[in-house]
């Protein structure tokens, strides 16, 4: 019975020195992010409270921050692996990109005296329309309008030129 009992006993404690003992993982560990603070500018003039800007490395979306005071603070560019590095970092706001970008660098700061970093990595985007739509969607418009048209114009003239049958 007590020769039962220890060898419970000594199962016990060997499964929970298993149990407890760390996992080595062949897998590297992610990259440090780089993290960018500065300006947001689109047209010359700093974009609406709440507006959101994001990141993107090759098929790597960052998450996104909001613009205050026509600032943005800690935006965290940290893709998955190592196979990222290098690769150019694309600024997005509004699904339009900035005029500036940068190649993805780990542990990297893009703030003005954070990380030793001497300034911020200010962003610049192309103004929109008075209505909020870029140029290329304006242009669309006008295009299928064109062609709305021409399919209008066609149907009338068709209509025009078919014969009834007369009535006589």
């Amino acid at each position: 019975m007590v020769k039962s009992g220890l060898l419970r006993l000594a199962l016990g404690l060997a499964f929970l020195l298993l149990a407890c003992s760390p996992v080595v993982s062949t897998q590297e560990p992610p990259p440090f992010p780089a993290v960018f603070c500065g300006r947001v500018t689109v047209g010359g003039e700093p974009p609406a409270d709440g507006t959101q800007l994001s990141a993107r490395v090759g098929d790597y979306a960052a998450s996104s921050v909001a613009i205050e005071g026509g600032r943005y603070k800690f935006l965290n560019v940290s893709p998955p692996g190592k196979t990222y590095l290098g690769e150019k970092i694309t600024f997005l706001l509004d699904g339009r990109a900035a005029a500036e970008t940068v190649a993805y660098q780990a542990d990297t700061f893009y703030c003005a005296g954070i990380g030793g970093s001497q300034q911020d990595f200010d962003l610049t985007f192309p103004a929109l329309d008075t209505q909020g739509r870029s140029e290329l969607t304006i242009w669309v418009a006008y295009a299928l309008f064109g062609l709305a048209m021409l399919a209008v114009v066609g149907a009338v003239l068709w209509a025009s030129t078919v014969r009834r049958p007369s009535g006589d």
